[in-house]
C-alpha cells in the first residue's frame, strides 16, 4: 500500500483509501480535496508539457509568473501530492498505471473520451483494478445528446439557467465573476465518491461515477424549479430584490457615488428600520406592516 512512499494520516476518517487523479482546471481537483482534507492520500498526475491552465493564472508571488509560483494551483490542490508524468510516453504509461492499479479511486475532469483516447477509461482501468471507484467530472456528463460540449463553470452556468437569473429586469443577463459550478459541483461529486466507497465497503464492488457540473449544480435552482412545475411561473431577473425580503436592495444617498445596503427580512425588522428614519407618516400605511404588503408596493417603498 505505501510502495509509493506516502504515509497516510491515521486519524482521520479516509485513511487508507487512495486516489490517483487526473484532474485538472478547478472541479475535478476541489472534488478530491474533500478526500485529502478528510485523510485520503490523493496523487493529481500532471504534466509539463501542458500545464494546467489554473497554474498560469495570477496572482503570483512577486508579480513574477511561473506554474509553480501562483496561487490558485495551491488553493485547489491544497490536500493533494503531485507527480509530472508524459503519459504520452511508454514509461510515462506505465507510471500512469502503476497509480491506477495502486488507487481506490480513479478520478478525472477531461472532456468526455479523452481518457479513452488514453486507453485509460472505466472499461480498461476495471480490468486492472476490479474494484475500482472511477469517477468522471465534465460540463454536461458523459452521456446523451450535449457529451461532446466541453467548456468551463462560465459556461455551464449559463447551460443550467444561473446567468439567464442575474441582473436588472430591464437589461440582458449577467455572467458570474467566476466559474461558478466550478464550486458546486465538487460537494455532490465528493458525496457520490463516499457513498460509492460505502457500497463498496458493504459489496465488495465499485463503480462508475459520471458527474454533469452543470446538472448538479441546477440544485441550487431547486426553487425556481419547483415553482415553474407547481405554478407555472418562470423566475426572471429582479436585480437585488428577494422573494422573502422588502426592501431588500442598495439605494442611493446624499453626495457622489454614496449608497445605503438596507435588507428588511420580517415585519418587526421593518417596524425597526421606521422608528430609525423617524417614523415618516408614509411607513405607516397599513400594507407596509407585512412582508406581502411590501413586495406589492416595492417600487413605491
Amino acid at each position: 500500500m505505501h510502495k509509493i512512499g506516502i504515509k497516510p494520516n491515521s486519524r482521520l476518517p479516509l485513511s487508507g483509501i487512495k486516489v490517483a487523479s487526473f484532474c485538472w482546471m478547478a472541479a475535478g481537483p476541489l472534488t478530491v480535496r474533500y478526500l485529502g482534507m478528510w485523510g485520503a492520500t490523493v496523487v493529481r498526475i500532471e504534466s509539463h508539457t501542458r500545464p494546467d491552465l489554473v497554474r498560469l493564472q495570477g496572482p503570483y508571488r512577486n508579480g513574477e509568473p511561473g506554474i509553480n509560483n501562483n496561487a490558485w494551483a495551491p488553493a485547489v490542490n491544497s490536500s493533494s501530492h503531485s507527480v509530472s508524468i508524459n503519459i504520452q510516453t511508454p514509461k510515462g504509461k506505465e507510471l500512469a498505471w502503476k497509480l491506477i492499479r495502486w488507487a481506490d479511486v480513479v478520478a478525472s475532469s477531461f472532456a468526455p473520451g479523452q481518457m479513452e483516447k488514453l486507453g485509460m477509461g472505466y472499461e480498461d482501468v476495471k480490468k486492472v483494478n476490479t474494484e475500482v471507484i472511477y469517477y468522471r467530472s465534465s460540463q454536461l456528463g458523459a452521456t446523451g445528446p450535449n457529451k461532446t460540449r466541453s467548456g468551463s463553470g462560465y459556461e455551464a452556468a449559463a447551460l443550467a439557467g444561473f446567468t439567464d437569473i442575474t441582473g436588472w429586469p430591464d437589461r440582458g443577463p449577467v455572467p458570474y465573476i467566476g466559474a461558478f459550478t466550478d464550486f458546486i459541483s465538487p460537494r455532490f461529486g465528493a458525496a457520490a465518491i463516499l457513498a460509492a466507497l460505502s457500497y463498496r465497503r458493504r459489496t465488495g464492488k465499485g463503480q462508475e461515477i459520471d458527474e454533469s457540473q452543470a446538472e448538479s449544480a441546477s440544485y441550487l435552482l431547486a426553487p425556481s424549479i419547483m415553482d415553474y412545475f407547481a405554478n407555472g411561473r418562470i423566475q426572471e431577473r429582479q436585480g437585488n430584490a428577494l422573494p422573502y425580503a422588502s426592501p431588500h436592495s442598495f439605494f442611493p444617498c446624499k453626495g457622489d457615488d454614496c449608497w445605503c445596503a438596507i435588507a428588511i427580512f420580517s415585519d418587526p425588522q421593518w417596524k425597526d428600520l421606521c422608528r430609525i428614519i423617524g417614523d415618516p407618516e408614509w411607513s405607516r400605511k397599513a400594507d407596509y406592516g407585512t412582508l406581502l404588503g411590501r413586495k406589492q408596493s416595492e417600487d413605491e417603498i
